[in-house]
């Protein structure tokens, strides 16, 4: 009844949303020269000198603007560089206006043709990058972070208007599929002429005009950086308190018509890079194993500050990537790496458990070390035409990580290590062909991912604990469908069965003599039958998925105990609304409910030992959660006035048949899987704004986000209703007035309140990153950067640290030379305090003291 409610009050709201937006007119027209038609005339409608709408003319001159109603006469004007602009008075019940647009005429010498620094065509925004940059920016990264309407987030990805990209091209070619950090951070920003956004993406060709809701990002590269190999070279030599630092970086690019190539090989020990140039943001099918989702790290906890404020690093990282064009609508992708990473950092924490009438605290120092090794490769070939799609993708990896942690309570020094290896191929398939009105499409994924051998170790003077574990996952999907294609409506049959094994074996032994084994396997069956009807008009399209599972599953315990079988039916629906109320706003719905259903970690019922102070223990019952997510956003853009905003509303409500139980006591914590049927409810709204003032060269953005939650936690046998809110405030300003001058500022300010029994706590976080930039010269410039940081540490307690740092740098021709100070004032030490459902975290981490930095770039 709940859900229905749900459902009801979203459907409810949709309708309201797509009733309102009737109340609009449409104005329709051509625009020609006289003989013949015009395209990309910019056509923009105004009224009381306020903006209404804006729209550019199609190949056959045309164009079709929606507008609110309007009760007085309004303005429209038609505009193309190198005619006369035109004006025209219309009165409210006019439906039609064409253009007959003039050349102008006047003397070469007087002309000068300034380029627009936004320009949208269809659903293509283009940004003149040369427009944005000045002379501190350095990388195509650097560019990014000034254009209206894209943020980058801490690990590099890529969001348009609060949207994670789904492709990057560079030159409309996919030479690093989700590895894109590749290009943002060597690609100079001198190569890029302009940056497009690609809205309602369809990157498969036969399948051109029908709705897609994906955003594409696209790099067109200037001349000077095509048909030649480029590239650049940075040494740097520093020093510290510590240790001498260095870092030698190399890339070089070769970007030709039918054929991109990008190397890069870094090694350093001043910033920690390897393990973030090698991330994939997009859908990655290699996972994680299951023995590294049980063993997790040793060391989980991560300050809300930059990893190379802390962490000593010494990384190392070698790429080659390079995609080819091998016919008309032929290419073959291949890239290839090595990662080599390593930090250490050092803190020590106090954690304060909720035990009802009291607190417990357990105090501990630790001492991080990590080390991963890591190559990977991968190889694409795909086939898109207008009438077939083809598409093989193979992926590997391996990863070999240990570490260690010792960790010294009331003087007394444990040693902590752990070490896993894991290996992960995949392959998918995919084909589309058309026939009349079909499209017939059949898809294959196979997955392997092993760990042969993992272990966590614990000696001290009292015991010695080994945990042992190896785990295997396989998984293979088929999938074929047939769409039926009539008009403005589709018709999609999908049938899809999964077969999936999972086996793992761990061993816990203490004082040499083994204690607990688990020694499990299971199978599982999945049938899917998902039948989807899709209507799509000029401005609107509907999406509905009506979902049957039919789940097996079969565990198999090697110990001699009682084996499980289950099977389950599932029917799980889902809605999507997209309607574009005006060529600049949209509104999007979405409400879906979802079930899922544990893995074979749900049936391991000896302990597992993850940590020091902490073990694990299923239930033996397969975890069955139950999701309704209830989805809204508006979007509204008007690249012409550099204006974007975005705001979204999200319900989530899941339904759990399990809780994990925390059962604390001074020398173990335990986690255990219990019986205990409740529900975990999520409210969320956020909204971001962002304005370019092109007079006076300023980017202001601010982000805001609340959300509400409310579920049951239990701890010590105690079923606790546990209630809390965030709110979280993101300002951000990038400004230019002068030549001469620049400021940025980017701002996390945050509240956390949390509520159970009779406790209320709250904690307040302020985060402020001032840049000041003066370049008197093109060719110099000078900073001063500071992150001030305010963190209450408990209820009467907050603590302030200032974090300075400055620098030059000095262009002459290919060459620059930088000279920076890191941490003016030797600040060595960082406290916060974080909730964890009813219980306090605080920690307090040491910093890297002052750096001193030289270094050399030549970028050809």
């Amino acid at each position: 009844m709940t859900i229905l409610k749900h459902i009801y009050g979203i459907t409810t709201i949709l309708m309201f949303c797509a009733l309102s937006s009737k109340a609009q007119t449409v104005i329709t027209g051509v625009v020609s020269d006289g003989n013949n038609p015009l395209k990309t005339v910019i056509i923009k409608v105004v009224s009381n000198r306020k903006t209404l709408a804006f729209t550019t003319t199609d190949k056959t001159g045309r164009y079709s603007v929606r507008i609110p109603q309007q009760n007085a006469d309004f303005i429209i004007s038609a505009e193309l560089l190198g005619y006369e602009r035109i004006e025209k008075v219309v009165s409210r019940d006019v439906r039609t206006c064409n253009f007959v647009l003039n050349e102008k005429s006047h003397e070469l010498k007087e002309v000068v043709v300034k380029a627009s620094q936004i320009s949208q065509r269809g659903d293509t925004l283009s940004y003149n990058v040369k427009a944005f940059t000045t002379v501190a920016d350095y990388t195509l990264k650097d560019v990014l972070n000034r254009l209206p309407g894209i943020d980058l987030t801490q690990d590099g990805g890529i969001k348009y208007m609060g949207k994670d990209i789904s492709h990057f091209y560079i030159d409309d070619m996919d030479l690093l599929g989700g590895k894109y950090n590749i290009a943002t951070e060597n690609i100079p920003a001198d190569y890029v002429n302009s940056v497009q956004i690609y809205d309602h993406h369809q990157p498969i060709k036969m399948n051109k005009g029908m709705f897609s809701d994906d955003v594409a990002l696209n790099i067109k590269l200037d001349n000077k950086a095509k048909f030649k190999p480029v590239g650049t070279i940075e040494s740097a030599i520093g020093i510290s308190s510590e240790h001498p630092l260095y870092k030698v970086v190399g890339a070089g690019m070769l970007f030709a018509n039918k054929t991109q190539t990008i190397a890069t090989a870094k090694i350093g020990n001043i910033s920690s890079f390897s393990e973030r140039d090698a991330v994939d943001h997009f859908s990655s099918n290699i996972q994680r194993t299951l023995s590294e989702n049980i063993m997790g790290s040793i060391s989980s906890s991560m300050p809300p500050l930059a990893l190379d404020r802390y962490s000593y690093p010494r990384d190392q990282h070698y790429s080659l990537n390079n995609s080819r064009k091998i016919g008309i609508d032929k290419s073959l992708r291949i890239g290839a790496g090595f990662v080599t990473s390593y930090g250490h950092h050092s803190y020590n924490d106090s954690k304060h458990y909720y035990m009802g009438d009291s607190i417990m605290q357990i105090e501990q120092n630790k001492d991080y070390s990590t080390s991963t090794k890591m190559p990977y490769m991968s190889l694409e070939y795909k086939s898109n035409s207008s009438k077939a799609f083809l598409a093989n993708s193979f992926s590997a990896r391996a990863s070999f990580s240990s570490s260690e942690l010792p960790t010294t309570r009331n003087s007394s020094i444990a040693y902590q290590d752990h070490a896993i290896d894991s290996y992960n191929i995949s392959n998918n398939f995919v084909a589309n062909w058309r026939k009349g009105n079909w499209n017939i499409n059949t898809a294959n994924a196979i997955q392997l991912s092993v760990s042969p051998k993992g272990h966590m170790g614990i000696l001290s003077d009292e015991r010695m604990i080994s945990q042992w574990l190896r785990s295997l996952d396989f998984s293979i999907t088929e999938r074929i469908s047939a769409t039926y294609i009539k008009k403005k409506s589709r018709l999609n049959i999908p049938l899809q069965l999964d077969y999936k094994r999972q086996n793992i074996h761990t061993i816990l032994s203490e004082g040499g003599t083994m204690t607990m084994d688990n020694h499990g396997m299971l199978d599982h069956y999945k049938a899917v039958l998902s039948p989807q009807y899709e209507y799509t008009a000029s401005q609107l399209n509907i999406r509905t998925i009506l979902a049957t599972y039919m789940d097996y599953l079969n565990y198999q315990n090697r110990k001699g105990k009682a084996d499980d079988s289950k099977l389950l039916f599932s029917f799980c629906p889902e809605a999507s609304v997209n309607y574009k109320l005006t060529p600049q706003a949209m509104i999007v719905g979405r409400v879906a409910y979802k079930r899922s259903l544990g893995d074979l970690c749900d049936f391991l019922l000896s302990p597992i030992r993850t940590d020091v102070l902490s073990e694990r223990l299923s239930s033996g019952i397969l975890s069955d959660d139950k999701t309704f997510t209830a989805k809204l956003r508006f979007s509204y853009k008007f690249p012409i006035s550099q204006w974007f905003f975005n705001a979204d509303f999200s319900f989530r409500s899941i339904s759990s048949n399990l809780i994990t139980s925390q059962v604390v006591s001074n020398n173990l914590i335990r986690y255990v899987d219990i019986l205990q049927p409740h529900s975990d409810n999520r409210m969320m709204i956020s909204a971001n704004a962002t304005k370019r003032f092109q007079s006076i060269n300023t980017k202001i953005s601010v982000s805001g986000q609340f959300s509400h939650s409310h579920q049951k936690v239990m701890q010590n046998s105690m079923l606790i209703d546990y209630t809390s809110e965030n709110l979280t405030l993101l300002p951000s300003l990038s400004s230019k007035p002068i030549d001469l001058f620049e400021v940025k500022y980017d701002g996390v300010i945050r509240r956390a309140s949390s509520k159970y029994r009779e406790t209320r706590k709250t904690l307040w976080q302020q985060d402020h990153h001032l840049k000041f930039i003066l370049s008197p010269w093109k060719t110099f410039i000078a900073y001063v950067a500071a992150d001030i940081v305010k963190r209450d540490i408990n209820a009467n307690l907050s603590k302030t640290i200032v974090l300075s740092d400055c620098g030059i740098s000095f262009r002459r021709k290919a060459l620059r030379y930088a000279l920076n100070l890191n941490n003016i004032f030797n600040q060595r030490h960082y406290s916060y305090s974080e909730y964890n459902m009813v219980n306090t975290y605080s920690f307090n981490y040491d910093l890297r003291g002052r750096e001193l930095l030289f270094s050399i770039t030549f970028t050809k």
